[in-house]
């Protein structure tokens, strides 16, 4: 399995229903689907 990168390092936030707030190009990179 390849890493793509320090993923744990890129998440520094979690919203209220604690799901993580990334940055919006690893957002769209990992295909978040922002719903609410």
């Amino acid at each position: 399995m390849k890493n793509e990168g320090p993923i744990n390092v890129v998440i520094t936030k979690v919203d209220r229903r604690g799901r993580a707030i990334l940055p919006k190009d690893i957002r769209e990179k990992v295909n978040i689907k922002e719903e609410g």
